[in-house]
């Protein structure tokens, strides 16, 4: 079987051959003829005119030749025959479908990637307030609890009565409030997520800090005797210093906060692209020739473009990487739309 396929094949590519063979004396005689033309002595300007269009028909006559040969009508029929296979493998419906179902899957994976470090980074933004308000909750009351010991005590320097003492320490345990904790505006962490992370937080013991102010105010007392004797208040810097720490705390925790690592799409990601549409009106053209040289447009051009053949629709491709690049979603007279491709 493989004999009687092979003997065809080869008288095939002996025809070829020989085609080739005709086709060469054939044009090596027009491009001779050619020559001749230009030898031909020609003195006046009309010969040398003719001179020329003759040797133009000529230099046709073998272009002509070669392109309507029966060998180069067979080369083209092989290669149209051998292009068969990459169109149908490039054009395959399935490959259009493909793509859909891919870009649709990426879109749904990058939801949900996005929904997922939205809610990893509002967790960590809440463990960063639960954290700043139990500071600022604990700071707030202690400056008040010192503002209120100052002044008592300063009051009871000036009437020369110590035993206001008791309704400052009264005051401070019964009285003062611990300020209100404030809200957070939570998007998509749930009130269980809070209780977890509240959970790994120790709370203040609230009791026990207002133990230490009354402390604190019955020590201050104490030096009544000698303050009241050298005739001067002591200077209470506590109150300033507790804001100082609890503002460079909460500092610290917001850029925490603000920390956390991102989750990432598998395999490529999606671009978005900001495509311009083409219009074929005047307006168009002047809008899109006015946005290129507002932007310095020829730094948007992709490859070595010739400046003196450049397009409008070469000029409209450069505002859309310009657009996308930077986000823009309004150019005047032009109509920009968003554009998803693998």
């Amino acid at each position: 079987m493989t004999q009687e396929l092979t003997a065809p094949i080869q008288q095939a590519w002996l025809g070829l051959a020989q085609m080739r063979v005709n086709l060469t004396k054939e044009l090596e005689a027009l491009a001779l003829s050619a020559q001749q033309v230009l030898l031909t002595p020609a003195v006046s300007i009309t010969e040398r005119e003719v001179q020329l269009r003759e040797h133009s028909k000529a230099v046709k006559a073998i272009t002509d030749a070669r392109l309507n040969s029966l060998l180069t009508q067979k080369i083209k029929a092989l290669q149209k025959d051998l292009m068969k296979f990459e169109e149908d493998a490039a054009g395959d419906p399935r490959i259009a479908e493909l793509q859909a179902e891919l870009l649709a899957l990426k879109k749904q994976e990058a939801d949900k990637v996005a929904a997922a470090n939205a809610r990893n980074l509002e967790l960590s933004q809440f463990k960063a307030h639960v954290q700043n308000e139990y500071h600022r909750i604990v700071t707030e009351f202690k400056a008040a609890a010192w503002q209120e010991i100052q002044t008592m005590y300063r009051m009871a320097l000036d009437t020369k009565d110590p035993e206001l003492m008791t309704p400052t320490c009264e005051t401070i345990n019964s009285r003062l409030a611990f300020p209100i904790t404030q809200v957070f505006q939570a998007k998509y962490i749930t009130n269980e997520d809070k209780d977890a992370i509240k959970k790994q937080i120790a709370k203040p013991e609230f009791n026990r800090i207002r133990g230490d102010m009354v402390q604190e105010c019955i020590k201050l007392f104490s030096n009544y005797e000698s303050d009241l004797a050298a005739g001067t208040a002591p200077v209470i810097t506590e109150a300033a210093d507790l804001k100082a720490d609890y503002e460079l705390s909460k500092a610290i925790n917001d850029i925490a906060a603000e920390t956390v690592p991102e989750l990432s799409v598998e395999g490529k990601a999606v671009k978005k692209l900001i495509s311009i549409e083409v219009v074929e009106t005047q307006a168009f053209a002047m809008a899109v020739i006015t946005h290129f040289l507002k932007i310095n447009g020829w730094t948007w051009l992709k490859g070595r473009n010739k400046f003196s053949t450049l397009t409008v629709l070469q000029m409209s491709e450069a505002l859309s990487r310009y657009a996308t690049e930077n986000s823009v979603t309004h150019l005047e007279g032009l109509t920009l739309k968003q554009v998803e491709k693998l």
